[in-house]
C-alpha cells in the first residue's frame, strides 16, 4: 500500500489526502481537504524512520506545545496524531510561496520589503519566545508569503528530533537532522543549554540572504559548512550590497556574532530597531535616508536656478510646486484588511472588509484628503497587484493596508501605510485592543494615517474621525456583515438582509443599520427580486427611521431619492435628497452616479447628468456601475 493509501485509510472521516505537495529530508507534505470543516489543509507527514526514532509521545508532546502559539505572522498547528504509524500535522493551506523560492526567483529582495518581512519575522519569534518556545530551524524554507505578508512555520518539530537524535546527528537511514546552512555555532557543538539566540543567528542568516541574494558561507560539503559557521567571519553585507543602509547592515551582523552574548538577545529586543528602520523615525531609518536622497538633487538645482534667476517667477513656480506634491501624497486607497483567522468562507472576511470600509468613509470626510472609493479600492481584493498599479489605476500616492487577527475577545491588527512612488515604508503599527474597543481602535488607526500625511497646522487634533454609529458591538459587526454580502451584489443581497435586520435588533437606533435595511430592500425592489409594491415601502419605513436617527447620513438620503425616483416618481423630491446627500458628502459616489442617471434619463438634462456620471468615475474609476 503506499502512503497516500495508507494516510486515507487510517484518516478515513477526518481527512482526504489529494497529493502530494512537496518532500523534504524530514517529512513529505501532502494537499488534504478537512472534511470536518470544509477546507483545504496542509498535512506534513514524518519519514517513517524518523518518526520511530521520535516516538508517538514525545513528538506529540512538543507539537502539543507549539500548538498553542497564536499570531498573526505563525502559521497555526490545526491537528497532530498517529496515522498507522506515521506521525504527522495539520496546517492551513497557503496559497502563496515560500521564502526560499522568492529569493531563488529574485535574488536580492528590495530592501523596503526585506525589512518588512524581518520585521514580521522577528514579530512572529518573539510571541513564541514569550511562551518559551525557540524554534531552532528558521530558515526561508520555513517562512511562507502569504500575498505580502510572511508566516514562520514548524515551530516545536526541530525541537522534537533534536531531543530524539542530536542536534547534527543521523538517524539510522542517514537522514541529516537540522540545516547545516542556518545552524548558530552552539546548536553545532551540541549544548545542551542552547536557548532562543540560536533563533536570532538564523534570523540574521536569512536576513543575508534575502539582503544579499546569498547565504554569507558556502562550502562543497555540510561538514566544511559547519565548520565555517563555527570559526569563519562572515563578509558585510553592505560589502555584498553597498545600497544597504548602516543601520541594517549592523543589526544583521550583530545576529550573527559566534558569542551568543554579543548577539541580540531576544527576537523581542530587535523589534524596535525593526521598527525604526521601517518607518520615518529613529535614527539610520531605511526611508529617512531615501528621502533625503530624493531631495538632495532638487534643492540643489533650486539654489542654483535662484542665483541665475534671481526673481520672484521662480519663487512663486516652486511655492505651487511643493503645494502640489503636498496635496498628492494625502491622495490614499484603503484596501480591505486581510483577516488572519477568517471564521468561514460565508462572511469570515467581514471584519476585516468592515474596517476597511469606515477607513474609507472616516479619511474621506478630512478636509484636503483625496480616498479611493470602496468598489475600486476593493476590486484588489485577494489579487497580487504592486504599489505602482495600484496608484496608477487609482491615481493615488499611498496606500493603506492592514491584517487582523480575533482570538477570543482581543483583536490584532497590523497596518501599513506606504508611498506608491517609491514603495517607502511611511508608516506602520500593531494594535493589540479587546474587540469591545474596536470603535476607538478605527479612530487610532484614521488619526494616524492624517498625522502622516497633513500638516499639523490642517490636522483635525483630538476630534474623532471615526463615527461608531453604535456602541453595541454585537450589532456593528452584524451590520459588517450584511455590508459584506450587499457588497458583492447578486444573491449576496438577499444574504445580507439578515444581518442587518439582526442588527437593528440588537440596537434599534442604529442609524446606519437600517440604511443597511433600506439600500436592501431598494435594490431587491429595483432587480425584481421582490415585487416593487412590497420593496419600496419597508425601504422608505427603514430609511426614514435612518433620517429621523441620523438626518446626517449621505447614504440615507441617496436611498431615500433612489426610492423617490422608482417608485414614487417624485422627481423633485428625488432632486432634493440627491443634491442633500452629495452635499453632506461630496465623495459618496452612489449618490453621484443615481442622481447623475436621474438628471438624464427622469429630466433629460443629459449635460448635466454627464457631469455627475463623470465625477462619479473620477472618484471610483475602476466601478461598474459608475
Amino acid at each position: 500500500m503506499d502512503t497516500i493509501a495508507r494516510l486515507n485509510a487510517a484518516l478515513a472521516g477526518r481527512y482526504t489526502i489529494e497529493r502530494e505537495l512537496g518532500a523534504g529530508g524530514m517529512a513529505t507534505v501532502y494537499l488534504a481537504h478537512d472534511i470536518k470543516h470544509d477546507r483545504d489543509v496542509a498535512i506534513k507527514v514524518l519519514r517513517p524512520d524518523l518518526g520511530a526514532a521520535l516516538g508517538a509521545d514525545r513528538f506529540l508532546r512538543e507539537i502539543r506545545i507549539a500548538a498553542q502559539l497564536h499570531h498573526p505572522h505563525i502559521l497555526g498547528l490545526l491537528d497532530s496524531g498517529d496515522a498507522d504509524g506515521l506521525l504527522y500535522y495539520v496546517m492551513p493551506f497557503v496559497e502563496g510561496e515560500s521564502l526560499r523560492e522568492r529569493i531563488a526567483r529574485e535574488g536580492a529582495l528590495p530592501i523596503p520589503d526585506a525589512v518588512r518581512i524581518l520585521h514580521e519575522i522577528a514579530d512572529a519569534l518573539a510571541a513564541a519566545h514569550a511562551r518559551g518556545v525557540v524554534h531552532r530551524d528558521v530558515k526561508p524554507d520555513n517562512i511562507l508569503l502569504e500575498g505580502r505578508h510572511a508566516l514562520v512555520m514548524d515551530f516545536g518539530v526541530a525541537k522534537a528530533v533534536t531531543d530524539a537524535v542530536g542536534p547534527v546527528g543521523m538517524t539510522g537511514t542517514g537522514v541529516s537532522i537540522g540545516t547545516p546552512a542556518y545552524m548558530s555555532p552552539e546548536q553545532i557543538a551540541g549544548e545542551a543549554n542552547a536557548d532562543q539566540r540560536v533563533d536570532i543567528y538564523a534570523f540574521g542568516l536569512v536576513a543575508y540572504e534575502m539582503l544579499a541574494g546569498r547565504p554569507p558561507f558556502t562550502a562543497a560539503n555540510a561538514q566544511q559548512l559547519l565548520v565555517a559557521h563555527m570559526t569563519a567571519q562572515p563578509v558585510s553585507v553592505s560589502q555584498q550590497r553597498p545600497t544597504v543602509p548602516p543601520a541594517l547592515n549592523a543589526l544583521v551582523m550583530k545576529c550573527l556574532e559566534k558569542q551568543p552574548a554579543d548577539r541580540w538577545q531576544s527576537a523581542a529586543e530587535l523589534l524596535p530597531e525593526l521598527t525604526a528602520l521601517a518607518t520615518t523615525s529613529g535614527s539610520g531609518a531605511v526611508l529617512v535616508s531615501t528621502t533625503r536622497n530624493r531631495w538632495a538633487l532638487p534643492a540643489a538645482i533650486a539654489a542654483t536656478v535662484l542665483l541665475l534667476a534671481a526673481g520672484g517667477w521662480w519663487l512663486a513656480q516652486r511655492a505651487r510646486a511643493a503645494s502640489s506634491a503636498e496635496s498628492d501624497i494625502r491622495s490614499i486607497a484603503v484596501l480591505p484588511f486581510e483577516e488572519r483567522n477568517a471564521q468561514s468562507a460565508s462572511g469570515g472576511e467581514f471584519l476585516g472588509d468592515g474596517m476597511a470600509e469606515t477607513l474609507i468613509y472616516a479619511l474621506g470626510k478630512v478636509p484636503g484628503f483625496k480616498v479611493a472609493a470602496q468598489t475600486s479600492a476593493f476590486s484588489f481584493k485577494g489579487k497580487e497587484a504592486d504599489l505602482a498599479t495600484i496608484g496608477e489605476k487609482l491615481g493615488v500616492a499611498t496606500v493603506l493596508t492592514g491584517s487582523l487577527q480575533r482570538a477570543g475577545s482581543r483583536l490584532r491588527v497590523t497596518v501599513r501605510l506606504e508611498s506608491v512612488k517609491d514603495r517607502a515604508e511611511l508608516w506602520t503599527a500593531q494594535y493589540d485592543e479587546e474587540l469591545t474597543d474596536v470603535f476607538a481602535l478605527q479612530d487610532k488607526i484614521a488619526h494616524a494615517v492624517v498625522d502622516h500625511l497633513l500638516s499639523s497646522a490642517s490636522r483635525p487634533g483630538s476630534v474623532a474621525i471615526v463615527s461608531a454609529g453604535t456602541k453595541n458591538v454585537a450589532a456593528y459587526q452584524a451590520y459588517l456583515q450584511g455590508r459584506f454580502f450587499w457588497g458583492q451584489r447578486g444573491e449576496g443581497i438577499k444574504k445580507g438582509l439578515p444581518y442587518f435586520e439582526t442588527a437593528v435588533a440588537l440596537d434599534p437606533n442604529y442609524a446606519l443599520a437600517w440604511t443597511g435595511v433600506a439600500d436592501t430592500y431598494c435594490l431587491l425592489g429595483i432587480y425584481g427580486d421582490l415585487p416593487v409594491n412590497e420593496a419600496m415601502p419597508k425601504a422608505r419605513q427603514a430609511v426614514e427611521r435612518a433620517l429621523k436617527l441620523d438626518a446626517s447620513l449621505a447614504a440615507a438620503h441617496a436611498t431615500l431619492g433612489e426610492i423617490l425616483q422608482t417608485s414614487a416618481f417624485d422627481w423633485d423630491g428625488a432632486s432634493r435628497e440627491f443634491r442633500r446627500a452629495i452635499a453632506l458628502d461630496s465623495t459618496y459616489v452612489v449618490a453621484r452616479y443615481w442622481y447623475g442617471n436621474f438628471l438624464s434619463l427622469a429630466r433629460g438634462r443629459f449635460a448635466e447628468g454627464l457631469v455627475e456620471n463623470r465625477a462619479a468615475v473620477s472618484l471610483d474609476p475602476l466601478s461598474p456601475q459608475a
